[in-house]
């Protein structure tokens, strides 16, 4: 017989606590915080009957941002997750993260639950449904079913028992003939029977009278009762929500985080091998970063060390070491997430390849063969072929379909690159590289007094349509960045390293007349309009003025309206030392310091208010803190 943990994910209020009240009848909410606040805050348990006999617990995870450390935490043994979303605000950020989450904890079975349909409109539940089928595409959730729920009338509460027994037959057995693995989630007394933890037991099977172990403390325990689902029993199994109350340690030096294991099995260690994955994310992560790793019901501060390269870009996965502040339990395959120190977000995640108390240096060959030996299987040429013949395809779709290590084989054998969430064949990486040695040449030649062109436009210059319609801009800015060698990247432009711009004669002379122009009365410019009738007429204009403008020599501050760099810098200055001497300056103010009128002085003023260098208040600007 097999066992099953439900657990709901979501954003917060958008109604998995009155789901499971609905679906249980049990109120998970248990802090009087919680009840105050009307929202979850810590985990809640609760657990159902579905057809059969088949009894499963439950876990209901806090939605609030501030306690995604608790749902990390709840979601660790979920075999079937109910990702809720309310109808009345669709996709929220706590929906992706938490969906993040559940990928990189391979939970592989879910149901959508569109909540509080009883408040929408039909249109606000057409629209969630979309927003919810692009938002799961290319994961674990991409086709499940999706039910629509009202805990108020009951709508949707027996469609969803009936998936969820469906999904019952088809969760996988757990090893209860393995070592005992309980990852504690709380630690309570109870009066007359002492200190007691929950959790879901992950392997094993827990006897009444056995010893055990807590680690990281090393602390001999003996279980003295087990209860699942609120009833005594003499052991419990791989799969289920248990209560250990067991003798020989005190609640004091307990915590969330420890372990409850069989004894002398599992060894404490300060580094974890590990594949790890980087989500699309705003920054590269730099090698020797701080984080915040959870595993199991853990989140234990430490360092990412990467194995194969210097850092790791946006969507990567990489070989990774782990220098933890304190010891830790693993098991090999175990599943883990990380959070970026500060400010805490989900980054990434990925799978323990085993538990090491060896730091290793980076770029070992030995060690990074061995690393992925242990992730090896059979290898059919077939996915090589399948990306070399469509270029840009999805890795998480790879994974969906079990092929991730297949597909690190091809990436380790320099057949393939990752790059964020796409593969591509080296072939075509080197075909990539090759048109854009040579739109940059021929972008150049026709453009001598510009940088180079942005990377949206290499995008429309590409000419090869299998790479032109697929290929984003995104991808291709990390494929330039790997070709530092022949190409530089200034002000967001992309140039061949031999590149120079060079003026002629007449083109010097254009760029400063125009210039002069600008800087005879620094804060009374020219219109545009005016400067295009004075000099539109040499052929060389709109080069020349581009080039001033890629330049930052001329700024817009309106439209129709820029000033010489010089302006810019003299204003700025002339701004910062009378506010620093009256605390504030204004328009008026402004324009008699410029020696300008009221209109160019308040453009100049709101430029500076854009760029964030002075706050409005009122009538008066002010510097803004730091400057």
């Amino acid at each position: 017989m097999h066992y099953c943990i439900i657990g709901t994910a979501g954003h917060i209020d958008h109604g998995k606590t009155a789901l499971i009240k609905t679906l249980t009848g049990i109120e998970t909410d248990r802090l009087k915080e919680e009840k105050e606040r009307g929202i979850s805050i810590d985990l809640g348990f609760a657990y159902m009957d579905l057809e059969k006999g088949k009894r499963c617990g439950i876990v209901d995870v806090p939605g609030h941002e501030r306690f995604i450390k608790n749902m990390v935490a709840g979601a660790v043994g979920m075999d079937i997750v109910l990702l809720v979303v309310a109808a009345t605000e669709g996709v929220m950020p706590q929906t992706i993260e938490h969906l993040d989450i559940l990928r990189f904890l391979c939970i592989k079975k879910g149901i959508i639950v569109i909540t509080k349909i009883d408040l929408a409109t039909e249109d606000q539940v057409k629209n969630t449904e979309e927003e919810i089928l692009d938002l799961v595409k290319g994961t674990f959730l991409e086709g499940a079913p999706i039910v629509l729920f009202s805990s108020v009338d009951g709508r949707g509460k027996e469609e969803l028992k009936g998936i969820l027994g469906k999904l019952y037959n088809d969760v996988e057995e757990r090893d209860i003939k393995a070592p005992v693995i309980l990852p504690v989630d709380r630690v309570f007394t109870i009066s007359g029977f002492g200190t007691v933890v929950t959790g879901t037991l992950n392997k094993g099977t827990l006897n009444k009278g056995a010893l055990l172990e807590v680690q990281p403390q090393n602390i001999e325990v003996r279980v003295r009762n087990i209860q699942v689902h609120n009833e005594f029993v003499e052991r419990a199994y791989a799969g289920q929500r248990v209560a250990v109350n067991f003798i020989g340690a005190d609640k004091e030096i307990l915590k969330r985080g420890n372990w409850l294991l069989s004894k002398n099995v599992f060894s404490h260690n300060r580094f974890i091998d590990a594949s790890f994955t980087l989500l699309p994310y705003p920054r590269d992560l730099k090698n020797h970063s701080r984080i915040r790793l959870h595993i199991g019901t853990n989140e234990i501060i430490g360092r990412i060390n990467f194995l194969e390269s210097p850092g790791i870009k946006s969507g990567e996965t990489q070989l990774v070491q782990f220098d933890l502040e304190k010891p830790v339990i693993i098991s090999n395959g175990e599943h883990y997430v990380v959070r970026s120190y500060s400010p805490s977000e989900t980054i990434g995640g990925g799978r323990v390849l085993q538990g090491v108390n060896l730091r290793h240096k980076a770029g070992d060959k030995k060690i990074i063969e061995y690393l992925y030996k242990l992730q090896e299987g059979e290898r059919d040429n077939r996915l090589e072929h399948e990306i070399s013949y469509t270029p840009f395809q999805s890795y998480s779709k790879f994974k969906q379909k079990g092929q991730e290590e297949d597909v690190k084989k091809l990436i380790l054998s320099n057949k393939a690159i990752l790059i964020q969430d796409t593969l591509l064949h080296i072939k075509d990486l080197k075909n990539i590289e090759e048109e854009l040695l040579k739109i940059l040449k021929e972008f150049h030649r026709s453009n001598p007094l510009r940088i180079g062109p942005t990377s949206l436009e290499i995008v429309k210059l590409l000419t090869d349509k299998r790479y032109k319609n697929e290929l984003k801009v995104k991808i291709l800015r990390e494929i330039l960045d790997g070709m530092t060698d022949r190409i530089e990247v200034k002000k967001g432009r992309f140039k061949l390293k031999d590149f120079e711009i060079k003026f002629t004669q007449g083109q010097d002379k254009l760029k400063r007349d125009i210039s002069l122009s600008f800087e005879k009365d620094l804060f009374k410019p020219p219109l545009i309009e005016d400067v295009k009738k004075e000099f539109g007429k040499y052929p060389d204009f709109k080069q020349v003025f581009s080039y001033l403008l890629e330049q930052d020599l001329l700024i817009p501050v309106q439209e129709g309206v820029m000033f010489y760099i010089k302006a810019i810098d003299k204003a700025k200055q002339i701004i910062s030392e009378e506010i620093k001497r009256e605390g504030k300056i204004t328009a008026a103010k402004a324009r008699d310091l410029f020696n300008t009128n009221r209109k160019y002085a308040i453009f100049l003023l709101e430029y500076f208010d854009r760029i964030n260098f002075t706050r409005r208040i009122g009538d008066n600007r002010v510097l803004v803190s730091g400057e």
